[in-house]
């Protein structure tokens, strides 16, 4: 238990194919496939050892089996011990059954067994499952294998994939996928996504993942985004975005987008991205938005997210726990600016600028 080199006198290196079978028919119940490496209990089940294979038998043992088997669940889990061995024959295997087999559990249980062979021929049928197989998840699991390849041809293929993938979730999962690379190549190919996707939830894939990238790259192209971006719902998403950079990038380009842009969706996006941040940094911004925007909707969503954070501090401070008062929030405020006419609110506005 826990030591199977030691149990079956074989080196770390070998892999082990443990097989549960039922007594009165013979029939395979289990498989389970380790290298010696890893520990396995085995609990109070009894463990009777057929001895070494040859180099090569164990996959052709595993290849006849997943040919003849008509069990789905026993041919996935013959897959997996299939993939713990490495080699061209089992590449070949491999690529065979994500190809032909007709259980979209074993195809994407196949995909994944590519991605940690180090063969040079696994991309192509990959990349064939990522744009052709009639299983949503199994196109996924090919992308998703294709990006744990660590190879130039491999972050080509997820770019390539990204951007003329024939189906909507495998562009969705190349874009995901590429917001974890930091290279240029990644980020220039999120960015032509986001403005030319035809699908909105993949353009919206991709300009979340845009903030995977280090501040001063991601916070521009997500201002660019906001102001630039011809479908108010990808703008929108953008100013969600910049809600999740450090404060020093975000809270001045967000203020900015919920005082000026003129969708009003995305400037009440901006608004509760803001009210995100410390209120000593933005609680006066959103006094300010709340009572001169021109929108009553962007004003009552800035008063409530100012009404919040002034309840939160009061709380805090008559709890004890604020040894140190933010004096933003010792203002004069308004019942509620938001009910007041567009005029009014203005006048009022002005009246505060007075010295």
């Amino acid at each position: 238990r826990g030591n199977l080199p030691r149990l079956f006198g074989t080196d770390g290196g070998d892999a082990l194919l443990i097989f549960r079978v039922d007594a009165r028919t013979g029939a395979v119940e289990r498989i389970a496939g380790r290298t010696g490496t890893l520990g396995m209990d085995f609990g109070r089940d009894p463990i009777y050892c057929l001895g070494l294979t040859r180099p090569g038998e164990s996959v052709a043992h595993l290849r006849t089996f997943i040919a003849r088997s008509g069990d789905a669940d026993l041919r996935e889990a013959a897959v997996e011990a299939l993939a713990v061995h490495h080699g061209g024959e089992v590449a070949a295997a491999l690529a065979g059954i994500l190809s032909r087999d007709g259980s979209a559990d074993v195809r994407s249980e196949a995909a994944q067994g590519l991605a940690w062979q180090p063969e040079p021929g696994v991309l192509g049928p990959l990349m064939q499952a990522a744009m052709y197989d009639g299983s949503a998840d199994v196109r996924r699991e090919a992308v998703e294998a294709i990006a744990r390849i660590d190879s130039p041809e491999a972050r080509s293929t997820l770019r390539a994939l990204a951007m003329r993938g024939i189906t909507p979730i495998t562009r969705r999962t190349a874009a995901e996928e590429l917001g974890t690379r930091a290279a240029d190549e990644s980020f220039s190919t999120l960015l032509r996504v986001a403005y030319d996707e035809p699908q909105l939830h993949v353009q919206r894939e991709a300009v979340e993942n845009l903030a995977r990238y280090a501040p001063q790259d991601a916070q521009p192209a997500l201002v660019r985004i906001a102001w630039t971006h011809p479908n108010p719902t990808i703008a929108r998403q953008a100013a969600e975005t910049l809600g999740t950079l450090p404060a020093p990038w975000a809270v001045e380009a967000l203020d900015s987008i919920a005082r000026r842009h003129p969708e009003v969706a995305v400037a009440h996006q901006a608004v509760e991205s803001l009210a995100g941040y410390s209120p000593a940094v933005t609680s006066m911004m959103l006094y300010r938005i709340s009572s001169t925007h021109r929108s009553r909707l962007v004003r009552q969503e800035a008063f409530d997210q100012f009404r919040a954070q002034a309840r939160r501090h009061e709380q805090k401070r008559l709890d004890g726990h604020d040894p140190n008062p933010d004096p933003d929030f010792d203002v004069d405020v308004d019942p509620d600016p938001t009910s007041a006419s567009e005029p009014q609110a203005q006048s009022r506005s002005q009246a505060r600028a007075k010295p």
